[in-house]
């Protein structure tokens, strides 16, 4: 024995310790009930009838003690409240709350298997985002031994992968993928963004129209393309608007993504192209797309690529804009600077001139430029002109201000009408275009044609327009479609319905 383990033992002896022998070799010192005085001599007078037991454990491979106290404390008053019989009787605790240690280590850290088997289930329908919390990329130069780490059971469905990196590379966003709607079918139109393909759902027969977006550019990284894709459904699927489409869901599969959302069985440019539109539909139309336009800007969000080919119809008349890849934030809630898009986005007929001309712009005014150039295209069922550049001829004359003689002369033409061999009269300024169009449409459309966006009509003022507002217009209220008017919809064939059989029936005619 030591000269420290000499020393404890005679200062336990002192307090009424005996010494006792375990079967391990380590040695256990126990003393009977003592007065509470000898312990805590400050609490005598308060608590003399408590009790304290103490054992002390002494290690042989271990210069540690391990001192275990318990302390009898005395009944309380006989009508307390609060004693221990006028408790509720605790139940069992639940396994998934009993933490046990490992027995493989000497860590004190516990293992959550029991914790993991009730909360930790995830079947493989579950979100993408859900499941990346469970993950850890392979490249991780962080790792920790598994007994120093708690772990969790997660589970999968019998149909999903086994291993948590296969998992995240082919779990779908959506429920069950691709399951939850049916098998892909044909093509019904393809452009910059992906192309978009017809769904029909096995059990109820319910049609979806499902975007697969674009490949993944050479120079584009796979977190920048996921950004883009996510981001576009995210704007999407927060807008709710009779004459905005409605996004459903995103999928995830081999590596690609798909955007799921509700089908309208018509293109607009194919009915357009159609020429059977007359007037009443057309301004109806116009004022459903304006619509829209005002929602998505309510909304603080500008489309940027507005056109014929981003519109579709319903079997009930109804346009709805679609494709929000080119979409941009210009107001954020509680705020009121704009702020500026950068960039060319769109198709070239419809672009703003400032959009090719300066660095930075509001892309509030783009938009309704492109919205007069939609009314133009249904109306003329031609561009009027190919790209708003002093290059091109048609935008050039339309752009260029004509002398004060040259404007009366458009307006009262001679009495008598000039030789034929005389020039032909070329006529300048938005005249040159506005001339084309119905009278009661003249005004507004070349407000929303201003070369100079700072002039250019605002969405107040065309809805405060005498043609704006007294246009009939048909929309969904409560979910039942409301009939402006007494002017019927023109749709078409269901082979000529959509661009993709449009494009294809170009080819087959050259």
């Amino acid at each position: 024995m030591t000269s420290t383990e000499e020393a404890l033992t005679q200062k336990l002896s002192n307090m009424g310790l005996q010494q006792k022998f375990l079967a391990d070799g380590s040695h256990s010192y126990e003393h009977y009930s003592l007065p509470a005085s000898r312990v805590h001599s400050i609490e005598t007078q308060e608590s003399s009838t408590s009790t304290v037991n103490t054992s002390i454990s002494v290690f042989p491979d271990s210069s540690s003690t391990s001192v275990h106290t318990t302390i009898n404390f005395p009944e309380g008053e006989k009508d307390d409240p609060y004693s221990r019989k006028h408790r509720k009787e605790q139940h069992t605790i639940a396994s998934r709350f009993k933490f046990t240690r490992n027995k493989s280590s000497s860590s004190s850290i516990p293992t959550l298997k029991s914790f993991s088997d009730h909360h930790h289930e995830v079947k493989s329908h579950g979100s993408m985002m859900e499941l990346k919390r469970f993950f850890k990329k392979s490249g991780s130069s962080k790792k920790k031994n598994k007994s120093d780490s708690p772990t969790a059971v997660i589970r999968h469905s019998p149909d999903s992968p086994s291993s948590s990196s296969s998992s995240l590379k082919n779990m779908p966003f959506g429920e069950e993928g691709f399951k939850k709607y049916g098998k892909l079918g044909r093509v019904l139109g393809s452009g910059a963004g992906g192309s978009v393909r017809l769904m029909k759902r096995t059990s109820d027969g319910t049609t979806f129209a499902i975007k697969e977006f674009r490949p993944r550019h050479a120079n584009e990284s796979q977190r920048e393309y996921s950004k883009k894709v996510t981001a576009e459904f995210c704007i999407g699927s927060t807008l709710h608007h009779p004459n905005v489409i409605e996004t459903l869901d995103i999928i995830q599969d081999g590596g690609k993504f798909y955007e799921v959302m509700e089908y309208c069985p018509y293109d607009f440019f194919a009915i357009v192209m159609s020429g059977k539109m007359q007037k009443e539909e057309i301004f109806c139309a116009f004022k459903q797309i304006v619509n829209g336009v005002s929602y998505l800007h309510e909304m603080g969000l500008a489309h940027r690529d507005l056109k014929l080919d981003n519109c579709v119809v319903t079997n009930d008349g109804i346009v709805k804009i679609i494709d929000f890849g080119s979409a941009t934030v210009f107001k954020y809630p509680f705020e009121t600077e704009i702020v500026e898009a950068r960039g060319v986005v769109g198709s070239d007929p419809y672009l703003a001139p400032e959009v090719l001309t300066l660095k930075t712009y509001d892309p509030q005014p783009t938009d309704l430029w492109s919205v007069a150039v939609i009314f133009c295209c249904m109306t003329l069922r031609r561009f009027p002109w190919k790209v708003p550049r002093a290059s091109d001829t048609s935008f050039n004359l339309f752009a260029t201000k004509p002398t004060k003689e040259e404007e009366h002369s458009y307006h009262h033409p001679p009495a008598t009408p000039p030789p034929k061999d005389a020039p032909k009269l070329t006529i300048k300024g938005p005249w040159r275009l506005l001339r084309l169009l119905p009278h009661e449409s003249r005004q507004i459309i070349g407000r929303m044609l201003e070369i100079d966006p700072n002039k250019r009509a605002t969405l107040k003022e065309i809805w405060d327009n005498d043609w704006i507002k007294n246009t009939p217009v048909c929309t969904i209220h409560n979910g039942k479609v409301i009939r402006g008017g007494t002017h019927e919809h023109t749709f078409v064939a269901e082979e000529d319905a959509h661009l993709e059989s449009y494009k294809n029936g170009d080819k087959n005619k050259k």
